[in-house]
């Protein structure tokens, strides 16, 4: 007897935990697909995303992924800067309060800012943003085409302040091809140039066979390189006038990387003489002229030196 009311106990309590761990189960499963349900885009892999648009009266910021690379298309054409466009987009799994009962039409009356998103295979979502928050710090929302409003802690609003600046590249250069040569000249007379000896796996120069560099001290200069960014745009545009006001017309100094791919154009940069403690330059391939900072361009002549 006392053998049947164990196993009857066993029993029991087999099954009081079978139906928790079910009916947990299907909370946890509850819960999650109602935080999906409170997201912009419930069910939507950030990943798929593939426009983003951002408008404020004139103002256009407007970004396509292309071969999953953020590039600016608006109100120029110029590579994406693609940790901070992410860490942008990444707002998008933040959940959402939606506000069934908000009447109050002054929220949205000044809202002069315009995101839209648009997923692969899908059509534009156009969000309004409001210059007012709640009482918590949260952001006013309003889908323009369903016109529910909600809360939220994406900060859409400081988004929309930011400038073309904050959205464009900024690095100089990033290692993606594997280079065959490396040219520099300075003052536009004295040209080195190291090529690489892939038996020996060192760099040398093929006037000077005795000027051998390892990989490793090249591997330095192009880390400085890679490590130096943009401090600010100067012109969108260069012509004669311009390259003379920066100092570019008759550059101090000249890099230049030829790649082993020979459909990939040579990437290369100019760089200005000191103008009043500031250093201008611009690739060779980019209309762009931009400043960098001092400091950036004396490490890059340390280097340099060493390689003379």
């Amino acid at each position: 007897m006392k053998f049947k009311q164990t196993i009857f106990f066993a029993l029991f309590v087999a099954g009081v935990v079978g139906y928790t761990i079910y009916d947990y189960s299907k909370i946890k499963y509850a819960d999650k697909n109602k935080s999906e349900q409170t997201k912009l885009f419930p069910n939507k892999n950030l990943q798929e995303l593939k426009e983003f648009k951002i408008t404020d009266g004139e103002k256009l910021i407007f970004l396509k992924k292309i071969n999953a690379t953020w590039q600016l298309v608006g109100p120029m054409e110029y590579p994406g800067d693609q940790e901070y466009i992410n860490s942008a987009v990444e707002l998008l799994s933040l959940p959402l309060e939606e506000l069934n009962n908000l009447d109050d039409e002054s929220i949205f009356s000044e809202a002069t800012v315009n995101i839209g998103f648009k997923f692969e295979g899908g059509e534009y979502k156009d969000i309004l943003v409001s210059n007012k928050k709640t009482s918590d710090g949260r952001v006013y929302i309003q889908d323009i085409k369903t016109k529910k409003m909600y809360a939220t802690n994406a900060d859409w609003l400081n988004v929309s302040t930011k400038s073309i600046y904050d959205f464009r590249w900024k690095h100089l250069f990033i290692l993606k091809e594997n280079i065959k040569k490396v040219i520099f000249t300075k003052n536009m007379s004295k040209s080195y140039s190291f090529s690489y000896n892939r038996a020996k796996k060192i760099w040398q120069n093929p006037h000077h066979e005795q000027m051998v560099f390892s990989d490793k001290k090249i591997a330095n200069f192009l880390s400085n390189l890679m490590a130096i960014k943009v401090f600010k745009f100067v012109s969108e545009i260069k012509n004669s006038s311009i390259l003379e006001k920066y100092s570019l017309s008759d550059p101090t100094l000249k890099i230049e990387f030829v790649f082993k791919n020979e459909q990939i154009p040579n990437w290369g940069l100019n760089i200005s003489k000191e103008i009043d403690g500031s250093y201008f330059a611009t690739f060779i391939n980019r209309a762009q002229i931009f400043e960098l900072q001092k400091d950036d361009v004396n490490k890059l002549k340390t280097y340099l030196n060493e390689l003379n």
